[in-house]
């Protein structure tokens, strides 16, 4: 899937991302891994999985990025306390899962 846009739903807002993703060799074989990309897209920041997915036993193994994501517009999804708190921000991460 390329170029694809897709609206998130909630606290009465929606927020479009740009959503690109694939999966090659996908199979139910015990052991069996395919590889898989995903990003988002804000337009204020991104996120990106890139890795190898396995169905049987379910399992991931690779990156995942977070690059300058705008943390307001990400947190008026949420329904915690303090979280309208936060006026300001961007979160960033590369983790290897």
């Amino acid at each position: 899937m390329a170029d694809s846009s897709i609206d998130v739903v909630g606290s009465g807002q929606m927020l479009p991302v740009a959503l690109d993703a694939e999966v090659r060799d996908l199979a139910s074989q015990p052991g069996s891994k395919s590889p898989v990309k995903v990003s988002l897209d804000s337009g204020k920041g991104s996120l990106a999985v890139d890795g190898q997915f396995a169905l049987t036993p379910l399992a991931f193994d690779g990156n995942l990025k977070m690059v300058d994501f705008s943390l307001p517009p990400l947190l008026g999804y949420i329904d915690a306390p303090g979280v309208g708190l936060l006026r300001s921000g961007t979160a960033r991460a590369e983790l290897k899962v």
